[in-house]
Order: structure tokens, then sequence, then C-alpha cells
């Protein structure tokens, strides 16, 4: 059986290819289609050159959302916010998980820290 962590990395790069395949595919069929019938140029208008190759260029914006997607304090934060602005409810946590998370402490050790200063400078000792 596979691990549960690399299942979800599969899936992940399965949806990160398949975007690729996706985005691109469109642009590059355009190129086969001329390859074979160069004629055919002269009957497409070229906006349509310039929005599959736009749609192609729209995968390197799709890859960090994608991500995000996949890591769990985005998607906790995600729904924070839908839950704020759709119900008006705000979360008993003021400040964002990924917050708290990025910075590798707690809200309990952010106090001992708080603690530890104020004992030291009570005692004359430097921190």
């Amino acid at each position: 059986m596979i691990p549960k962590a690399r299942m979800k990395t599969l899936k992940m790069t399965i949806v990160i290819v398949s975007s690729f395949v996706i985005c691109w595919t469109p642009y590059y069929l355009l190129g086969i289609w001329y390859w074979f019938q160069p004629a055919m140029i002269q009957h497409t208008p070229e906006y349509v050159h310039h929005i599959l190759f736009v749609f192609g260029n729209l995968n390197t914006c799709c890859d960090p959302v994608i991500y995000s997607f996949y890591t769990p304090s985005f998607r906790a934060d995600l729904a924070d916010v839908v839950a704020c602005c759709c119900c008006g409810r705000r979360s008993s946590n003021a400040s964002p998980r990924s917050v708290d998370r990025l910075s590798g402490r707690t809200a309990g050790a952010a106090g001992e820290m708080e603690s530890d200063l104020s004992s030291n400078q009570h005692s004359g000792n430097p921190a």
C-alpha cells in the first residue's frame, strides 16, 4: 500500500502535469496543423494564435494556485476567509494559521519568550 504522503504527492503531480497538457496542447496542435497545411495560416485570424499562446502561458499562473490548494494551512485559511466573508463570522483565532506556522512558534511559545525577557530584565541579566 502507498503511504498517505506519497499518495498526496502523486495526486498533486498528476494535477500539475494535467494542467500543463491542458494549457499547452491547443497551441501545439495549431502548430502541428500549420506544419501539415501551411496555407491554413492565411485563413486563421491572428488573434487565435495570441489567445492560444496566452492560454499556454496561463499554466505558469496555475502552478502556484495548485500548490497552494494542496497545502493544508492554505485550505484552512481560505475556509476562514470564506466563512468570514460569506457568513460574517470571525474565527476565534485572530491571526492566520499559516503566519503562525511560518514563524515557527505558537502563541504559548511567544508568551514564554516574553516572560523570559521580562524576568531577565528584572534580574539584571542582559537578554
